[in-house]
């Protein structure tokens, strides 16, 4: 990668240089260790200080000494970390077109505006098994920084699509035998996942819930039981926590 002025890292906090550019920073040995553990080829660039821990066989990636003032001047942490990694965002995010191989569970995230939300759910997919992640184009960007410090380094674990054709996405894995299963406060307290190998788990903003568009499309709809009268509803990182559980597990709720 050419030499790039510190200004050029900062503007990666800006959604729109982020699509210009093509990459995204994150920051820490950890998640950069994660992200290289999960996508190797995605690393472009690293900078660290002399100092840093970072453990990895950075092979052909170009590293970049800087000091920690430097750091500072780039990282939108409170707390900065001594390396930040240049990643590059996979060229089909942007596209309505699944993968050949999208494996037996997908996540779906529909007008989520909340980044930490998003990244929470992300990096709850992974753990739970879930190999893809829909978005809607007005859910929030998964590559920007209050997400990824969320997702702690498992962003590139998952395929992405993030588009406004994200039901076209939804139409072309139910043609090849994917079940639409939407969490909604409209739904049945009951949701038998052990005859859903492969399926869509939809969870929509907490404010609108899914859009009509959304639930014409969907296969079941559910809500998760609660005690009545304790709350009103639950978080939408809570209910996807509970919800990808049971859809991994082959359990019913009800």
């Amino acid at each position: 990668m050419q030499l790039k002025p510190l200004s050029w890292y900062k503007r990666l906090a800006d959604s729109k240089w982020r699509r210009r550019e093509g990459v995204f920073l994150v920051e820490g040995t950890r998640v950069i260790e994660q992200i290289f553990s999960n996508a190797p080829g995605a690393v472009a660039e690293i900078l660290t200080t002399e100092t840093s821990d970072l453990k990895i066989d950075t092979g052909s990636v170009s590293i970049r000494k800087v000091d920690l003032q430097q750091i500072k001047k780039i990282s939108t942490s409170q707390t900065p970390r001594d390396a930040v990694a240049v990643v590059r965002i996979p060229q089909d995010t942007p596209t309505s077109l699944p993968p050949e191989n999208p494996g037996a569970r997908i996540l779906l995230l529909e007008d989520i505006q909340d980044p930490g939300n998003v990244g929470t759910l992300i990096r709850t997919a992974a753990a739970l098994g879930y190999k893809g992640i829909i978005l809607s184009s007005k859910s929030a960007d998964p590559f920007s920084p209050k997400s990824l410090q969320s997702t702690a380094g498992a962003i590139l674990y998952p395929w992405i699509r993030r588009s406004s054709h994200y039901l076209e996405t939804v139409k072309a894995l139910k043609n090849v035998g994917y079940s639409v299963v939407s969490a909604d406060i409209r739904g049945e307290k009951t949701v038998d996942f052990s005859v859903l190998p492969k399926h869509i788990l939809a969870l929509g903003s907490e404010g609108s819930g899914l859009t009509e568009e959304l639930l014409a499309l969907s296969d079941y709809i559910f809500q998760i039981p609660m005690e009545e009268n304790a709350v009103e509803s639950l978080n939408v990182a809570a209910c996807g926590a509970i919800s990808m559980f049971m859809g991994t597990r082959g359990q019913k709720f009800g």
